[in-house]
């Protein structure tokens, strides 16, 4: 079915080879601020539309948000585009504006973009927003586990930089287990917050959904009527997972008492 992944020429998949040996060469940081720099100044030239539609998916990393981005067809449904430039400018309303103009899709699903849910849904209260949720306790761990994974394909970790420090602490991913016991307790603390924060957004606004990500696969019609369109790709065997997950759980760190009531909010 050719509506299910792009066809890509033989030129554009040497493109992506290339940026992937880029990526773990000293040469990842200045090519994507070179890159960013030109892709901000196209964004920022861009006039702002009334008449673009998107409906966004901005649950943070690792609850389904490349699934939800999959199952429509990839000519409307992006997963984290522009994602390095975007987080460059995050806190500046005209660029998000203008990008969301640039982009012109229908569906976008971004993970990056629920460090800033409060502000992002008020900008775009006439729109769908869909907040995929887990367990926040696994939530974390995962977060945690799949650090290393991205380690292996990048040499320049902006992610880390430019969202992980900022709802996390200074405690990244990769030195979380090696970490005394007081910055792993205060960077679980500060995810937890992050995680309640976020999806009490959702519980705030009229044009937010809430949708488990355990049950997703289950509500492919709850997808279609959020966002008006049609689902193309039903099969899911390959939703990605990390095999090389260690077993983990927030209340080895923190007290589950603290946060209970918050998020109990949400059924967990």
């Amino acid at each position: 079915n050719e509506d299910r992944k792009p066809h890509r020429s033989t030129g554009e998949k040497l493109l992506r080879w290339g940026k992937g040996i880029a990526a773990q060469t000293p040469l990842h940081k200045p090519l994507l601020n070179l890159q960013g720099h030109f892709e901000y100044r196209t964004i920022m030239k861009t006039p702002i539309r009334e008449d673009v539609r998107t409906g966004y998916c901005i649950s943070p990393f690792k609850t389904g948000t490349t699934f939800v981005s999959k199952v429509f067809d990839w000519k409307i449904s992006k997963h984290e585009p522009l994602m390095f430039v975007t987080l460059k400018h995050i806190d500046d309303d005209e660029f998000l504006q203008r990008r969301k103009s640039f982009l012109d899709i229908r569906v976008e699903s971004s993970g990056f973009l629920s460090m800033i849910a409060e502000r992002f849904v008020q900008l775009n209260s006439h729109e769908p927003v869909l907040f995929m949720i887990r367990n926040p306790s696994d939530w974390i761990g995962s977060m945690i586990d799949y650090a290393p994974v991205i380690q292996t394909r990048t040499r320049y970790h902006y992610a880390e930089e430019l969202f992980w420090q900022r709802v996390g602490g200074l405690v990244t991913p990769r030195a979380f287990h090696e970490s005394s016991p007081e910055d792993q307790a205060e960077t679980v603390q500060n995810l937890l917050r992050f995680w309640i924060k976020t999806y009490s957004v959702a519980l705030e606004h009229d044009n937010c959904h809430i949708l488990r990500l355990e049950e997703a696969d289950q509500n492919i019609g709850t997808l279609e009527e959020i966002f008006g369109q049609k689902a193309i790709n039903l099969d899911f065997a390959n939703k990605r997972t990390n095999k090389e997950r260690k077993p983990f759980s927030a209340w080895d760190y923190v007290s589950r008492e603290e946060f209970a009531a918050d998020i109990a909010k949400f059924g967990y």
